[in-house]
């Protein structure tokens, strides 16, 4: 797709962090935030982007029409930020990273910053930049 067609998208997204882990290590992260993966809304289908420590889950989502995602997820225990996808006309590669959930995130959404870590730290950044909106989903 063509830079300037990325430019005027605007996919709404959901970042959902939870507490959920298998992994020892961790647990030292701050409670609620020790994961994190993302939900992108395209031509009326949620694609999940979900980046584990063995594999990166894909998955399309089926949501029934009026059925409140966001609300859902927060039922189930997670915090969700709702934002929508930035698309920039960068042409510079991004900063080499290791492959985490975080690091995920801030690709799908279009995060250029190298210092984010962290689902806690990606959570505050998201509500500092007031990138996150209520929308009904």
């Amino acid at each position: 797709m063509h830079d300037s067609q990325h430019e005027n998208r605007q996919e709404r997204a959901l970042v959902i962090f939870s507490d959920y882990t298998e992994l020892w290590w961790l647990k030292f992260l701050h409670r609620g935030f020790r994961h994190c993966a993302v939900l992108i809304e395209q031509n009326g289908q949620w694609i999940l982007v979900d980046a584990l420590a063995h594999k990166t889950e894909l998955l399309i989502v089926d949501v029934p029409d009026g059925f409140q995602l966001s609300e859902w997820l927060r039922d189930d225990g997670c915090v969700v930020c709702e934002t929508r996808l930035t698309h920039h006309s960068v042409d510079s590669p991004l900063w080499p990273a290791f492959a985490t959930c975080v690091e995920s995130v801030k690709r799908v959404l279009g995060i250029r910053h190298p210092f984010i870590f962290t689902p806690w730290q990606l959570y505050c950044h998201l509500q500092r930049q007031e990138r996150t909106k209520r929308w009904e989903v």
